[in-house]
């Protein structure tokens, strides 16, 4: 699945580049969850297609949020879901509406794309930071889309509920970073649903994915997320020692081209089945050090397939 280039319409993407709107966001284009789970997108369609989820760190360029959305809507087929983590979100203006006395604030949004609707997390605690964001389909989306902030309420953890005339399933969109707040919330989750992927950064280097040359990170940390997964029946989809991340570094001797696998999809036992592909999309990545993933899930079991990764 989209392993050249040939599978993207430059003509659509050149449309949905000049269709750009770096202003602010309007109300109807972006979803905070509510506490319970509330209905995004209706069904449209009785049979929908397979499944296809987009998964990429930005490290909160503005740039390469706008890229992603507009390579999500022009690949062939586009896809259904997109995760990002690190996203932008930031100041895009100031509110005029003031009480009397009170100071302008200031208004804080998302990249904006006609095809695509934003659903946030909780913001962080201490500076409003947002860790992760999910972009799902403005319009005749064949799925229903639904945040469950009952299951996580976290400015690192995304949880969506995907449902269609099938059985429903969970995303889980995961940005890890240096304190390790999304393991350690993981970890405090109740058993996860039996159809469910976690997906997105988790900044962690293990024997399980990670190169040789990598392991001197390895920590106790990942050997807890591992374990974590493992006690609950996932599965890993990377395969060993391919690359997620990659950049030039300069530790003394020049310019090195440093690389390591950070990004991971883990998907429980009976989704599996239904995991049609996983990629590592190295050839749609779009200004940042790390590639994106993608996962096609197959509208029925492929035929079989009992598990991905052994």
């Amino acid at each position: 699945m989209f392993n050249n280039l040939d599978d993207i319409d430059f003509n659509t993407l050149l449309v949905n580049m000049i269709a750009f709107d770096p202003h602010t966001i309007d109300d109807e284009d972006l979803y905070i969850p509510s506490p319970h789970p509330s209905t995004l997108t209706k069904s449209s369609s009785p049979f929908p297609s397979d499944f296809i989820i987009f998964s990429q760190n930005t490290h909160r360029s503005n740039t390469a949020v706008h890229s992603i959305l507009s390579i999500a809507s022009s690949m062939r087929p586009p896809a259904d879901l997109i995760l990002i983590q690190e996203p932008y979100y930031a100041r895009i203006g100031i509110n005029p509406k003031m009480a009397q006395g009170n100071l302008i604030s200031d208004v804080f949004g998302c990249p904006k794309h006609r095809d695509w609707q934003a659903i946030i997390p909780p913001l962080h605690a201490s500076d409003s930071r947002l860790d992760v964001i999910a972009y799902v389909p403005s319009h005749h989306s064949s799925w229903t889309f639904q945040a469950w902030t009952d299951i996580v309420s976290h400015w690192s953890l995304l949880c969506l509920e995907i449902n269609s005339s099938s059985h429903p399933f969970l995303v889980f969109n995961v940005y890890n970073d240096v304190d390790n707040g999304a393991c350690d919330t993981i970890a405090t989750l109740p058993n996860s649903p039996n159809r469910s992927i976690f997906m997105g950064d988790f900044n962690l280097h293990h024997p399980l994915r990670s190169r040789d040359n990598n392991l001197d990170k390895h920590s106790d940390k990942a050997d807890c997320l591992v374990e974590i997964f493992a006690n609950r029946d996932f599965r890993i989809l990377n395969d060993h020692g391919v690359d997620t991340f990659s950049v030039f570094r300069d530790i003394g001797r020049g310019p090195e081209l440093y690389t390591s696998t950070l990004d991971l999809a883990w998907a429980s036992r009976e989704l599996q089945p239904f995991v049609q592909d996983f990629c590592v999309a190295k050839h749609l990545s779009s200004n940042s050090d790390h590639f994106p993933l993608t996962i096609q899930l197959s509208y029925s079991p492929v035929s079989g397939r009992t598990s991905v990764v052994t």
